[in-house]
């Protein structure tokens, strides 16, 4: 998507962009996160990130942390779903 974006901003005539921040809301909070780590992967500087609202499924959020764990992941969040 930021390639593409790229070429829009080329096809219209764009010089110049600032730097890019990246935010999500909700389930777009995952997306936000795993775009960031791609990002990074690729040495594409990112200026700042702003998640919110993360998942109120708990049963999906429980079930992706035990069957597919990722090291970015807050461990802590299942533990205080299940107290709260």
């Amino acid at each position: 998507m930021l390639m593409a974006a790229k070429e829009v901003l080329k096809a219209l005539h764009v010089q110049e962009t600032g730097p890019l921040y990246l935010s999500g809301w909700s389930m777009g909070s995952w997306s936000t996160l795993m775009f960031q780590q791609k990002l990074e992967s690729l040495h594409i500087p990112i200026k700042a990130v702003s998640i919110a609202c993360n998942s109120t499924d708990v049963f999906a959020l429980i079930n992706r942390w035990v069957h597919n764990p990722k090291p970015i992941d807050a461990m802590w969040l299942p533990g205080y779903w299940l107290c709260s």
